[in-house]
């Protein structure tokens, strides 16, 4: 069995008393503390948040994160993404445990990491620069074929070799 006892708690609405603004803002705090203002580094290169702003002044990559981009209303907080901003981090700072599954690709003209974890619908993407890693997102897989289609990403693409610097 899985040792997932490294992952924090959820950041639910629910413990915001259901009050957006202030879960929004929490979310946020949490999401500079962690992304922005800590350092990470994997496979020997640090990781970077675009320092590009979006609306109410946060971080674009932040909105990408706690929405559905793909949705016509980005602006809606997807919950299941949201209440895991936390995981953020904590997968980033523990990349080489075995229940963490990378793996790299070509998408489009970017190289992107993928750091997956099935058991737990999660996944965290970086792009690759020459010096450094940039946070593309961090979501939770709502659909079992697109777990699916992750697993077979893995299969065809990873594993990437964990090795630490």
């Amino acid at each position: 069995m899985k040792d997932f006892s490294w992952l924090p708690p959820l950041v639910t609405l629910a413990a915001h008393n259901g009050d957006v603004i202030f879960y929004t803002e929490s979310l946020y705090s949490h999401f500079q503390k962690d992304l922005v203002n800590s350092p990470i580094a994997i496979f020997g290169k640090p990781v970077k948040v675009s320092a590009k702003l979006e609306s109410d002044n946060k971080h674009e990559r932040f909105w990408h994160t706690i929405t559905d981009p793909h949705s016509p209303k980005t602006s809606d907080i997807k919950e299941k993404r949201a209440e895991r901003i936390c995981w953020i981090k904590a997968v980033l700072d523990n990349w080489l445990r075995p229940e963490i599954l990378i793996y790299e690709r070509m998408k489009g003209r970017d190289k992107k990491l993928y750091l997956f974890i099935p058991e737990q619908n999660y996944m965290v993407v970086l792009t690759e620069e020459k010096k450094a890693y940039y946070f593309n997102t961090a979501f939770h897989i709502d659909y079992t074929y697109k777990l699916q289609e992750y697993e077979r990403e893995y299969k065809k693409y990873g594993p990437k070799t964990k090795t630490a610097p």
